[in-house]
């Protein structure tokens, strides 16, 4: 039987699974996503940016926002929107990524399995690549150790297309995370990481990363590497 099991936010006490779905809407899995579609040949991710000049010595583009701000010295803040609008800067260039939320939980659940970045840019691609597993864990990242709803939002998305192909057990906050599939957009805009975003003049970031399986991309981390490549899978 294939088992689903979901983590609402990262202090949850997680267990190792054959693969992780790594979630952080917004907006670290859309950035993610984004930098794989416009070329990054890797991304580092790491919550810890202390030593960002060995990176950005080494030719690395650096990313990464605290509290929703743009690092000092870094490149890009955390902003799908603004890597997509310079895809020709990102291209065949390697990354490091830091960021409030996301960053901790990658590295949390890496240490674990094998790691795939979630976003509903590229939710399709995501969702065919697990049909080849059996035992998938989910991980929100939410915010500041709080459930996000977003997050869940993403989440219950994922657990409806496995589900329509397959059956699966679900464990109680997979159940939860299904209520919320079908909410209008308009309903998730109300979530607080949306708010916290439109107030810093970000809702180009907002718009951006709930489209719809604009990338078919599959970001992969190999299991203990904190590094994401393309999974290009064989046809």
């Amino acid at each position: 039987m294939k088992n689903i099991h979901l983590y609402m936010f990262l202090e949850e006490k997680i267990k190792k699974h054959e693969i992780y779905v790594f979630i952080d809407t917004l907006r670290a899995t859309s950035t993610i996503t984004t930098l794989i579609f416009c070329g990054a040949k890797e991304i580092i991710v790491k919550r810890d940016y202390d030593d960002y000049l060995k990176y950005k010595n080494n030719d690395f583009i650096l990313v990464g926002e605290r509290n929703s701000i743009i690092i000092n010295e870094f490149d890009y803040d955390n902003s799908p929107y603004n890597i997509f609008i310079n895809k020709r800067k990102i291209e065949n260039r390697k990354i490091f990524l830091s960021t409030t939320n996301g960053a901790k939980t990658f590295e949390k659940v890496n240490n674990y399995s094998d790691v795939v970045a979630l976003s509903l840019l590229n939710i399709n691609s995501i969702s065919k690549f697990l049909e080849n597993f059996n035992d998938i864990g989910i991980i929100c990242s939410g915010t500041d150790n709080t459930i996000s709803l977003e997050d869940s939002f993403t989440a219950g998305k994922l657990i409806y297309k496995l589900l329509e192909k397959f059956n699966f057990t679900l464990n109680d906050s997979s159940y939860i995370t299904l209520s919320l599939a079908e909410k209008p957009l308009d309903y998730i805009f109300n979530s607080l990481n949306s708010i916290r975003l439109i107030k810093f003049n970000k809702k180009n970031d907002l718009d951006f990363c709930f489209q719809n399986s604009l990338f078919d991309v599959i970001p992969f981390a190999k299991k203990g590497t904190n590094i994401f490549n393309n999974l290009i899978l064989k046809k």
